[in-house]
């Protein structure tokens, strides 16, 4: 008999995906307001040897800028992944989206807003 309620828990434990309790996705932006000729700079944490795609989605949600990288032998990472332009019809001022999406830990992503401005709005 408990064996049997042994076995029942450990399929139920089973059922549910446990890779977000051991996942290794974390990052951030050396900024959370940019105005033009301003780096972005995108540094975290994956798995060793891990290979990323970097997202940077625009106000209306369209895709910016789409890279991919490597984390090193130690699972981190740094890279430039833009130096913001003159604000245009295809890089407008507003919230933009960063991305960061693991290839090999089931499509984990981790998103962060960030703030294309005006140099007089990040005074205020």
């Amino acid at each position: 008999m408990k064996s049997l309620i042994l076995l029942s828990i450990i399929f139920v434990f089973l059922l549910f995906p446990i890779n977000s309790v051991f996942s290794e996705l974390e990052f951030d932006t050396n900024a959370k307001v940019y105005s033009p000729e301003h780096t972005l700079q995108v540094y975290g944490h994956g798995l060793p040897g891990e290979n990323l795609i970097l997202r940077l989605f625009a106000p209306d949600e369209s895709i910016t800028k789409f890279e991919q990288i490597q984390t090193t032998s130690d699972g981190s990472f740094n890279y430039q992944l833009l130096t913001w332009p003159k604000p245009s019809s295809t890089v407008p001022y507003g919230t933009y989206v960063v991305e960061v999406l693991s290839t090999e830990q089931n499509g984990l992503s981790k998103k962060v807003d960030i703030k294309f401005s005006s140099t007089t709005e990040l005074i205020s």
